[in-house]
């Protein structure tokens, strides 16, 4: 069943966010730039330029690196629904990259003053980085919504009251109320 919603031969109401979407696109403009960050992903993209100049020149690690990243890239950024989720594998390389790229533009700078700038763009995609992480994770570090919904539901809803729920809610309180403290309800 998963498959065919990744194909999008079925498209239950939570895929309805890729429908008009771009293969490959969508992922180069969304989920990659969003993920990683926008720095991150521009220095991702440098260091991707810079692997393909060494793939031409004939390097070995590049050939195997650049045949993994494509074919996964290209197999999951066909896909009609692109969850963030299918490009993680492809996260750790592109920091890899971008960092090789970094290292690469430190060693090439004919002058100390150029150094610099390196540093400073190092500085840059590192600090953005670690800001947009711990902004991200401090999503997660609330409650889910639902659930602060439902105590607040709970505190001002007296018990035996008549409850209607979208499908969605009922499939998670209603089916398992013991589970969320809804059994004095009438749903």
């Amino acid at each position: 069943v998963q498959l065919a919603v990744v194909k999008g031969a079925i498209r239950p109401w939570y895929t309805v966010t890729f429908n008009g979407t771009k293969p490959y696109l969508y992922p180069l403009r969304v989920i990659f730039p969003w993920g990683l960050g926008w720095p991150l992903f521009l220095t991702a993209l440098a260091g991707w330029g810079y692997s393909l100049s060494r793939l031409w020149r004939g390097s070995k690690t590049d050939w195997l690196l650049q045949a993994w990243m494509l074919s996964s890239f290209l197999s999951t950024g066909a896909s009609f629904a692109k969850f963030t989720r299918y490009f993680l594998p492809l996260a750790p390389f592109l920091a890899l990259l971008a960092a090789r790229f970094l290292m690469v533009l430190w060693q090439r700078m004919p002058k100390k003053s150029w150094r610099h700038v390196v540093i400073l763009l190092i500085g840059l995609v590192f600090l953005y980085s670690t800001a947009y992480t711990m902004a991200y994770d401090a999503i997660y570090s609330q409650p889910d919504t639902r659930l602060q919904a439902l105590r607040w539901f709970k505190q001002h809803t007296p018990p035996g009251s008549s409850v209607t729920m979208e499908f969605d809610a009922m499939m998670k309180f209603a089916y398992h109320p013991e589970r969320f403290g809804m059994t004095g309800y009438d749903i």
